[in-house]
């Protein structure tokens, strides 16, 4: 951010947790938001929001690295494109393409294989590949977007109930809904480093993503809570026998707390 070519920004971090935030930017002219609590992703995009000036927003996790002229060229495709969110293609540390950067919303049996990880059948071929042409998309995804902030206001942010993960595919589904456009720009290249967050604690994050997505599902397509945990478990177990079929140490260090933890959620429901 320090060696940005384009200079009319203004940058907010919102810190969830006990400890204050380090006043490491000396450079930036920056706004920090210190939670007590950790009140989730999704209360975080929020509270940013809320005390943001510019008419765009841009949403971006803590693991992004922009490159000299990304805000530059992000500003002349607001400028250029009749669309309300655009979203970049979002690379790795080598350059590799995610195709979660250009994808299609599950439609409302996605519940059914998601569990078995094959949820990129949903996506069209060409977004499976190396995408090169720009156009418009329904999904994006939340470490790195823009939209403006008037839209965002108006569908009213983020939906808190998402504490972590699915929160962009709800706000997609609702921004779409409502006759709004998502504009994917493959020739903006953001590189995302992935999994910075939660690489440390990846049962819980995935018992929190298995929570979201049953959410997701209940709220736009009315699949009881239930199924979603249901066959999740399914697949957990097919993906457990294997994992201890070829020896993985998954089978140990991982497995039997999440199924653990899928088996309460699904006593519960």
């Amino acid at each position: 951010m320090q060696e940005q070519s384009f200079s009319d920004f203004e940058v907010i971090i919102v810190n969830d947790g006990e400890q204050s935030m380090p006043q490491k930017y000396s450079k930036l002219s920056v706004t920090y938001l210190n939670n007590k609590l950790n009140s989730g992703y999704s209360a975080s995009l929020n509270n940013g929001a809320a005390i943001a000036k510019g008419e765009w927003l841009i949403l971006s996790n803590t693991d992004i690295l922009l490159q000299c002229n990304a805000l530059k060229d992000l500003d002349r495709l607001i400028r250029n494109r009749d669309s309300q969110m655009i979203q970049p293609l979002l690379i790795d540390r080598k350059g590799i393409p995610d195709p979660f950067s250009a994808r299609a919303l599950p439609p409302s049996w996605g519940f059914l294989y998601w569990p078995f990880r094959s949820q990129n059948f949903n996506f069209p071929v060409k977004y499976l590949l190396k995408r090169t042409s720009g156009g418009s998309i329904n999904c994006a995804k939340g470490a790195f977007l823009a939209i403006k902030k008037d839209i965002f206001i108006e569908l009213g942010g983020m939906d808190e109930q998402f504490w972590m993960f699915w929160e962009d595919v709800d706000l997609s589904k609702r921004l779409t809904a409502n006759g709004y456009s998502i504009y994917f720009a493959p020739s903006l290249r953001i590189t995302h480093l992935g999994s910075q967050t939660i690489r440390h604690i990846s049962v819980k994050a995935d018992l929190g993503e298995i929570d979201s997505r049953a959410g997701y599902f209940r709220k736009h397509h009315r699949i009881p809570v239930f199924l979603t945990v249901f066959f999740e478990l399914k697949g957990a177990m097919l993906r457990y026998f294997t994992a201890l079929f070829l020896g993985k140490p998954s089978a140990k260090n991982y497995y039997p707390d999440y199924l653990r933890g899928l088996k309460a959620r699904l006593f519960r429901c």
